[in-house]
């Protein structure tokens, strides 16, 4: 029979043998060959990460320095690197709430960016949509009329009185719903007008945090106040391009 001819042929399935309950109780599962090379490929690497650490360390120069050394120490066998003082002015200043400063560390400036327009397009069109609405909404106003004799008075009055009596005015229902309308809409537009400054108060942290990281001399203008939230003021010097 030909090999294709085999190949059509079912085979036998090899089952693996099972190992007895006694020496699984007492040894564990028994170990196949996958599982030692598994085992001696991950020794074989740790081994090799020691060899290169061991030739590090003897081939060290005793005298050698960096300037991070200075910051720099270690925790429980681990190195932890300090802040120099251009992180330390980098990081957002602590007057910020906890979420402005998860935000700023955790995010990026587009994302943030892209929220800040989002609010501030939504903040836009709430402003259009109550544009007038106190007007239509029936708030008593006052509206002063010049008459240059009584008997013009007295027909102002009539007119006034005829409005009030057939009814061209508001009802109260419908009055007091309007205004409750008016009042939940403008409370939304404050709510979001709030987010939208505190987004372009992360934003603005975020690019004073990347420009300080930048290389180039700077002067403090003004420093941080913790009381308006005003962030530090920084002047770069200029320089000629080539």
């Amino acid at each position: 029979m030909s090999s294709f001819g085999k190949n059509i042929i079912p085979r036998r399935a090899h089952k693996e043998r099972a190992q007895p309950s006694s020496r699984i109780s007492k040894h564990g599962l028994l170990e196949k060959k996958k599982d030692y090379k598994q085992r001696a490929r991950d020794r074989n690497l740790k081994q090799r990460r020691l060899k290169i650490l061991k030739e590090k360390a003897a081939f060290r120069n005793p005298d050698e320095f960096y300037y991070g050394m200075i910051r720099s120490g270690t925790d429980a066998g681990r190195v932890r690197k300090g802040v120099n003082d251009k992180e330390k002015e980098a990081v957002p200043i602590e007057h910020r709430e906890a979420g402005m400063r998860l935000l700023a560390e955790r995010r990026d400036s587009g994302y943030v960016g892209m929220k800040c327009a989002m609010e501030g397009r939504r903040v836009d069109r709430l402003k259009k949509s109550l544009h007038g609405v106190a007007a239509a909404s029936g708030v008593p106003r006052t509206h002063v009329m010049f008459v240059d004799d009584e008997e013009e008075m007295a027909g102002l009055e009539k007119e006034l009185s005829e409005r009030k009596g057939t009814g061209s005015l508001h009802s109260g229902g419908g009055h007091r719903a309007t205004l409750r309308s008016t009042k939940k809409a403008y409370k939304e537009l404050q709510q979001r007008q709030e987010r939208h400054g505190k987004l372009r108060t992360v934003l603005k942290d975020m690019a004073s945090e990347k420009a300080l990281l930048s290389k180039g001399r700077r002067v403090l203008e003004r420093r941080a106040n913790s009381t308006t939230g005003a962030p530090a003021v920084y002047r770069w010097q200029q320089e000629r391009k080539r």
